[in-house]
C-alpha cells in the first residue's frame, strides 16, 4: 500500500507540477497576446472558446480519466489483448462523439454564442476537437499503465507551441486579412489565436505517438504472452466503455457549463441592464476570463492532477477485490489536495492586488 501510494502521489506531482507548469506559460503569453489582439479580441475569442470547451467536454476532456480507468481494470487481471481491443473501440467512440459535437456546434453555434462576431473564431476550433479527440485516449493509455511522464511531457509541449503560435498567427492573420478597423483586428487576431491553439494539440499528439510507437514492441510481446482464452466481442467492449464514459461526460459537462452560463449571464447583465454596447460587454468579459480566471487555475490544476493519477490505482485495486487498499488510497490522496487547496483559498486574495 505505501509503494502504490509513493507512487500515486509521485505520478501525481510529475502532473501537478506539468499542470502549474501550463497555467504559468498560459499567463505570460496572455501579456503579448492582448498587447496585438486587445480585450476586445480576447473577448472574441472567449466567447468561442467557451463553446469549443463543450465540445471537448463530449470528445476529448473526460476521455482520458475514463479510460484510463477501464484499461487500468484490464492490465490488473493481465487481460492484454482485450485491452488493446478497448483502445481501438474507444479511438472510434471519440472520433464519432468528436464528430457529432462538432457538427451541433455548425449548426447551432450561432444561436449559442454570446457575439455573433467571434462565430469565425469558433469555426477555426473544429478541426483541434476531433485531434484533442484522439489525444485524450493516447494519453489515457499511458495514465492507465500509471506514468504520468508522457502526459505531462506532451501538456507542455501542447501549450508551448499554443503559446507561440497563438502570438505569431493572431499578428499574422491581423497583417493579411484585416481592414484596421478595432473589430476586424480584434476579430481576425483572436482568429489567428485559435488557429495557435489547434498548432499546440498538434505538437502534442504527435509526441504521444511517437511515444506509443516507442512502446509498440513491449505492447506485442504482452500480447503474445496473454494466456486469456475468452475474448470479448465488440458489443461489450462498446457497453463497458459507455457505461464508464458517460457518467464521466455527464459530471465533467456539469462542472464546465459554468463558464458557458457566465458569459450569458454577463452579456446579459452588461448590455441588457447596464446599457453598455456589445463590443465593451465583450472587452470586459475578455479581462475577467482572460486575466482573473487564469490565475485562479493554478490550485485547481494541482487538484485535478492528483485525482487523475489515482484513477487508475483505484481501479486496480477494485479489479483485484482490495476495497479497503482503494478507500485508504482515496483518503490519503483527499488530504494531499486539500492540503494545497485550502492554504490557496484562504490566502488567494492577498496575492492580488486590483488595478489602479
Amino acid at each position: 500500500m505505501d509503494r502504490n501510494k509513493n507512487s500515486v502521489l509521485k505520478q501525481g506531482g510529475i502532473l501537478a507540477a506539468a499542470g502549474v507548469g501550463v497555467r504559468i506559460i498560459g499567463m505570460l503569453y496572455r501579456s503579448p497576446l492582448t498587447a496585438i489582439i486587445g480585450d476586445l479580441g480576447n473577448g472574441y475569442y472567449q466567447y468561442a472558446y467557451s463553446l469549443y470547451t463543450i465540445a471537448l467536454l463530449v470528445s476529448s476532456y473526460s476521455i482520458p480519466s475514463a479510460f484510463s480507468k477501464i484499461l487500468a481494470q484490464r492490465l490488473a487481471r493481465k487481460d492484454y489483448v482485450n485491452a488493446q481491443k478497448t483502445l481501438h473501440y474507444t479511438l472510434g467512440f471519440v472520433l464519432v462523439t468528436g464528430l457529432l459535437a462538432t457538427l451541433l456546434l455548425f449548426f447551432f453555434g450561432p444561436v449559442l454564442i454570446a457575439d455573433p462576431a467571434a462565430l469565425p473564431v469558433l469555426y477555426l476550433f473544429f478541426p483541434t476537437i476531433i485531434l484533442s479527440a484522439i489525444l485524450g485516449v493516447i494519453r489515457g493509455y499511458f495514465q492507465a499503465h500509471r506514468t504520468m511522464v508522457q502526459t505531462s511531457i506532451s501538456q507542455l509541449l501542447e501549450q508551448i507551441f499554443n503559446a507561440v503560435f497563438s502570438v505569431l498567427m493572431a499578428w499574422v492573420f491581423i497583417h493579411l486579412f484585416s481592414d484596421g478597423s478595432k473589430q476586424s483586428s480584434a476579430q481576425y487576431g483572436a482568429m489567428g489565436s485559435a488557429f495557435g491553439t489547434g498548432v499546440g494539440v498538434c505538437a502534442g499528439l504527435l509526441f504521444m505517438l511517437v511515444a506509443y510507437r516507442m512502446n509498440l514492441p513491449y505492447l506485442r510481446k504482452r500480447l503474445r504472452q496473454d494466456h486469456h482464452k475468452e475474448e470479448n466481442n465488440s458489443l461489450l467492449i462498446l457497453h463497458s466503455i459507455a457505461v464508464v464514459v458517460l457518467p464521466f461526460i455527464a459530471s465533467t459537462v456539469i462542472s464546465y457549463l459554468a463558464p458557458f452560463v457566465n458569459q450569458k449571464i454577463f452579456n446579459s447583465v452588461m448590455v441588457g441592464w447596464r446599457g453598455m454596447t456589445n463590443e465593451r460587454a465583450t472587452e470586459l468579459y475578455g479581462i475577467l476570463s482572460g486575466k482573473a480566471i487564469v490565475i485562479s487555475n493554478i490550485p485547481i490544476a494541482m487538484a485535478n492532477a492528483m485525482s487523475a493519477a489515482m484513477i487508475p490505482s483505484i481501479s486496480s485495486f477494485f479489479a483485484c477485490g482490495k476495497k479497503e487498499e482503494a478507500s485508504k488510497l482515496a483518503s490519503q490522496v483527499t488530504r494531499v489536495t486539500m492540503t494545497i487547496g485550502i492554504p490557496c483559498a484562504a490566502f488567494w486574495p492577498y496575492w492580488q492586488s486590483p488595478s489602479p
